[in-house]
């Protein structure tokens, strides 16, 4: 684990370890800075639908801009 920005980031290992039991969250891309994730793309699914989010370095997800709690990664 590292801080980047003053917001703690880590490594793609465990983003898939924090979402191991997860199965509403797909993830498609990850964007590394120094090997921790800055910013990491995917989709959730609710209710039969996918949609597609994003998250930020510290897990805090998003779906058009606006924050989807119950989708944020735990670490």
């Amino acid at each position: 684990m590292q801080r980047i920005n003053a917001i703690t980031s880590y490594p793609i290992s465990a983003w898939e370890t924090a979402v191991k039991n997860r199965p509403e969250i797909e993830f498609e891309q990850f964007n590394l800075v120094n090997g921790l994730v800055s910013q990491a793309h995917g989709f959730i699914i609710v209710n039969d639908k996918k949609y597609r989010v994003n998250w930020l370095n510290d897990g805090r997800c998003y779906h058009q801009a606006r924050r989807a709690k119950k989708h944020d990664i735990i670490f």
